[in-house]
């Protein structure tokens, strides 16, 4: 039988190759065989998966590795703006640009790490502008207003702002009936409202220029997670508003290619677990994959994030393992399962449930650990002889 599953299956390659027509119809007869006795193509179909993931996850960020450049237009000042950009991967981001020339505008909350974050932007390159604007953009006026200061700010006036960046949010871990329902707002108050109105706003602002004849290019860049490909328990809430930000950017990156080509572009940045400064305040340092070391650093998921948004992708996955996983994931299991496995994965290492062997392995190497220790210290103790 597994003969002439796999002949078949040579035989639609060979097809595919020699005589397309022909691979149409026998794509049609591989796909009956597989309909009627599915048990028996299981090998094939698994095997092909993985495969196919393989290289997938393999080309989905190979350019990871080299150093992107984008050298802006120093005549027409062009300039990005970056919200979130005093720590993690907005602020890796912020030197990204700043080392290539581009004039910068950072929004946050503390107006102190705004100092600190610009003042360092300015060692790394002295022949940059770099402003400061401090807002929290929870509250939903605080889009209007930074889009109103940079556009109506005499301050700003000699600047060409033809990019922007959404990466400030909140991270939240825990089990979504257990977290304060006050704070879960406040997250999708951020993550997804202000979010939104930035993007429609600086989005529409670029797209009237295009409309008035302006030849330059214009990018957005919005950060989703590897967290907003599947179903997220622990992260029920961040998880969603995170897929939410994704889907919207594939969404309005398809529009606005059919309409203006590579001229207006909107890419998605999903990092998995990155080693930030919200990692202690939401409490994932806890969790099993940390433990296990799976994260990633906010220097390289700023260089893809870089990469993606100059290049006008539709999104990166950061990481070559993430991106193998998320193709298996979406490829082969159904979401009930994908959200078994990540609540494993976001679960605390303490809950992990150890197998009895193992745990019989674990107290045997610790008793003898304590056993060593204990004879160390009698060793240290002996009394003398007087």
């Amino acid at each position: 039988m597994m003969s002439n599953i796999w002949s078949s299956t040579r035989d639609f390659l060979v097809s595919l190759v020699q005589d397309p027509r022909r691979a149409v119809e026998d794509s049609k007869l591989l796909l009956q065989a597989i309909i009627q006795n599915p048990l028996d193509y299981i090998p094939l179909l698994a095997a092909t998966s993985v495969i196919s993931g393989i290289f997938a996850g393999l080309s989905i960020r190979s350019f990871s590795i080299h150093s992107f450049r984008s050298i802006p237009n120093k005549q027409l000042r062009e300039t990005v703006i970056i919200t979130g950009a005093t720590s993690g991967i907005g602020r890796e981001l912020a030197f990204l640009f700043a080392r290539d020339g581009y004039s910068i505008i950072i929004v946050a909350r503390n107006i102190k790490q705004l100092e600190e974050t610009r003042r360092l932007l300015l060692e790394t390159n002295k022949s940059i502008e770099v402003f400061c604007i401090s807002k929290d953009l929870s509250i939903a006026e605080s889009a209007k207003e930074v889009f109103n200061e940079v556009h109506t700010n005499p301050m700003y006036s000699h600047l060409c702002i033809n990019n922007f960046i959404n990466n400030a949010g909140v991270v939240m871990r825990g089990e979504f009936l257990r977290m304060d329902l006050d704070k879960q707002s406040d997250m999708i108050d951020l993550n997804i409202s202000g979010l939104t109105r930035l993007f429609h706003l600086f989005g529409s602002e670029f797209a009237r220029r295009i409309d008035n004849g302006s030849k330059q290019k214009f990018r957005i860049l919005n950060l989703a997670s590897f967290a907003s490909f599947t179903p997220n328990p622990n992260m029920a809430c961040y998880g969603a508003t995170k897929s939410y930000i994704h889907y919207l950017s594939m969404a309005v990156h398809e529009e606005l290619k059919a309409r203006y080509g590579s001229q207006l572009s909107v890419s998605a940045l999903c990092p998995g677990l990155v080693d930030t400064a919200a990692v202690p305040k939401s409490g994932t340092q806890h969790s099993i994959l940390y433990k296990l070391g799976q994260y990633d650093t906010p220097e390289r998921a700023a260089k893809i994030g870089y990469h993606t948004m100059m290049r006008g992708e539709r999104y990166a996955i950061v990481g070559y393992m993430n991106g193998i996983v998320i193709y298996l994931c979406q490829a082969v299991l159904p979401y009930w399962l994908q959200a078994k496995c990540a609540r494993i994965g976001t679960s605390d290492w303490s809950s992990l449930k150890l197998s009895a062997f193992f745990k019989d392995q674990l107290r045997v190497y610790q008793g003898n650990e304590k056993g060593a220790e204990d004879m160390a210290f009698a060793s240290t103790n002996e009394p003398t002889k007087e």
